[in-house]
């Protein structure tokens, strides 16, 4: 019945091949040691490869010595700390990722602001792992909607936007259950149109707010209908839904 399909999704949630690798790897170091660690972050963060180096941050693959566990770390770009308001919306972005219990918003595990360290927990992959040519079935997709909601109600409830919802920032957990990204002072809104951003994703509001409003919380809403747009058809998505897109998500009209 009921009881055993949870079993088994809990089963095949172990045996996942990015979960199984992450495991042997924690604990072949719990059998040989960690070796003695120089120039620790925050005194006990091991910094390992770096996944992205960006304008805002650059995000490391790193190890906590203290508790035995992979951990992911944002360093934010030292001009984004001299701003005293840029720092007093990273702290409550870092406090609201912190407490949220949602379930549907990355955890931050430590922060030091004065530093611009961001510690994540680590997560196994992202939507784009789950695209498929011919679209993701209609059920998983709203399952996958219902999440990365529930994450932005969590948001939106303390006035702030995600700014960045994108199939590279609606990060999976090892059960392919979906957490929003840490985006470090993007929840400003103002700040939420970069300059590599898709126009697809980008609320007509953020292009002109004379003709279409004040942007507000609701550009994540519109560009999280058109994530799960492109999970739903599949490829082609631009031009089986508007011929007026280009190949690189621009619009050509």
């Amino acid at each position: 019945g009921k009881a055993k399909n949870l079993v088994e999704e809990a089963y095949d949630c172990l045996i996942q091949p990015h979960r199984r690798r992450r495991y042997d790897a924690q604990l072949q170091r719990k059998i040989n040691g960690v070796p003695a660690a120089k120039n620790l972050v925050l005194s006990r963060y091991q910094i390992g490869q770096k996944l992205s180096d960006g304008d805002r941050t650059s995000i490391y693959e790193a190890f906590d010595t203290h508790l035995s566990r992979d951990v992911i770390i944002k360093k934010i770009a030292a001009e984004r700390l001299r701003n005293a308001e840029q720092l007093a919306l990273l702290r409550r972005e870092a406090e609201l990722f912190a407490s949220n219990n949602s379930g549907h918003l990355v955890k931050i595990l430590d922060f030091d602001a004065p530093k611009g360290i961001i510690v994540l927990e680590r997560m196994a992959s992202n939507l784009a792992s789950l695209s498929k040519p011919s679209g993701v079935d209609s059920h998983l997709v709203y399952e996958l909607l219902e999440q990365a909601l529930r994450g932005l109600d969590a948001l939106h409830s303390q006035g702030l936007a995600h700014g960045r919802i994108d199939h590279e920032h609606l990060l999976l957990d090892d059960c392919n259950q979906v957490k929003l990204s840490v985006t470090p002072g993007v929840s400003g809104i103002a700040t939420a149109l970069g300059p590599t951003a898709s126009t697809r994703y980008v609320a007509p509001e953020m292009l002109n707010p004379g003709i279409f409003g004040t942007p507000g919380v609701a550009i994540d809403l519109y560009a999280l209908g058109f994530v799960m747009l492109e999970l739903l058809v599949g490829k082609g998505f631009a031009k089986k839904v508007n011929p007026g897109f280009s190949s690189k998500g621009g619009d050509s009209q």
